[in-house]
């Protein structure tokens, strides 16, 4: 444990820290198949709906599944920023936090 200078460390945020990282991997993976060429939600869902093979080279599908993977690492990537600055890295983990210390 850090002493002096102010220096202090909370050990909420280091439980939480391995958590709190598997959110910024699944946007790495969104915002990497976005670059290569194949949004992960037509990798996903174009396939579960039965959508044409080819849906690569449709301007439109591309598109279509473009925008809603880089909204999702977008809308992840925020939600995960606010928690941590917040101290609080998972929402539901002040609900159980509060329990612990009102017991």
């Amino acid at each position: 444990m850090l002493q002096g200078r102010g220096h202090r460390r909370d050990p909420a945020r280091g439980f939480f820290l391995i958590p709190a990282l598997i959110p910024f991997a699944v946007i790495a993976v969104c915002v990497t198949t976005v670059l290569i060429g194949r949004p992960l939600t037509g990798l996903v869902l174009n396939r579960v709906a039965g959508g044409p093979a080819d849906w690569r080279s449709v301007p439109r599908l591309r598109r279509i599944h473009t925008v809603p993977t880089l909204t999702c690492a977008a809308v992840n990537g925020a939600l995960q920023v606010s928690y941590y600055r917040g101290n609080q890295p998972w929402p539901w983990a002040r609900s159980t936090l509060r329990r612990a210390r009102h017991g």
